[in-house]
């Protein structure tokens, strides 16, 4: 959903800025939305790796409804947008530790609260790309290609991340581009303190990734499939142990030693 509503913005567009922008967020959502349903399939049960889909369209809708009320605000877009990605980059760090934390049995009232957790930072990801797809209408065109080339980058780089640092630092690292992106709209805006702010929030989440690659701060704790509860890295093979494929029975002890009683047949019973 684009919002129609006038955004106060400078006659004169950087473009370049703002296509990448919009290719930086798109990236982190396709990047946060495919590592969610790898850490789903481990914290839940494998069923629910697809609410991660849902969680997904339910937030980019209703930011896009949102988005209306945040053009109405006052003071400048381009700001309003940093501000924006640069809380949401912190929201996605909130979320995953609302997921990985995990460590009693699945009620009601916490898949709700994971469901709205992570709901947030689709919340605020629809908020943005529809206020600056909505501000280049004149190059909707471009826009929109840089909207797809940013979520087939994200596609892309999800394997290599998965293999590399595992499902909860590849979500920090969609949070890493939020802040980025952030950075860059504040550049736009012309606020030079809200960029350094930026800078350093993504260079804090990068630090934050290689913490937890030793630390393990945000990791899966409990895999809600295994039949104890046990820690559970999302490194390499995230399927738990209890998971893998099941034994073959050899094939001579798949008959019982003792022989199996046939009925008679009905020639046998003519010849008695």
């Amino acid at each position: 959903m684009v919002s129609t509503a006038a955004p106060s913005h400078p006659r004169t567009l950087n473009w370049a800025q703002l296509y990448l922008c919009v290719a930086l967020t798109s990236t982190a959502n396709l990047l946060l939305e495919l590592s969610l349903t790898r850490i789903f399939s481990v914290v839940f049960y494998y069923h629910f790796a697809f609410l991660a889909i849902s969680i997904a369209l339910f937030g980019l809708g209703a930011g896009g409804v949102f988005s209306y009320v945040v053009a109405e605000w006052k003071g400048s877009l381009f700001l309003k947008l940093g501000r924006l990605s640069a809380l949401n980059s912190a929201l996605v760090v909130l979320a995953l530790g609302a997921v990985v934390w995990q460590r009693e049995e699945l009620t009601n009232a916490r898949l709700a609260v994971v469901y709205f957790a992570t709901a947030l930072p689709f919340f605020l990801s629809g908020t943005i790309l529809s206020l600056a797809i909505s501000t280049g209408l004149e190059r909707i065109d471009r826009v929109y290609f840089f909207d797809l080339i940013g979520a087939a980058g994200g596609c892309l780089l999800l394997v290599p991340l998965l293999g590399a640092a595992g499902g909860p630092n590849t979500t920090i690292v969609s949070a890493m581009l939020f802040a980025a992106a952030a950075a860059v709209w504040h550049n736009m805006g012309g606020s030079g303190v809200g960029r350094v702010f930026s800078v350093a929030l993504s260079l804090a989440l990068l630090g934050l990734i290689f913490i937890n690659v030793f630390t393990s701060i945000l990791d899966v704790r409990y895999a809600r499939a295994s039949s104890s509860a046990t820690r559970c890295s999302c490194a390499g093979t995230i399927f738990p142990a209890s998971r893998s494929r099941p034994r073959r029975t050899p094939a001579r002890r798949r008959f019982s030693s003792t022989p199996t009683l046939r009925p008679p047949s009905p020639i046998s019973i003519l010849r008695s």
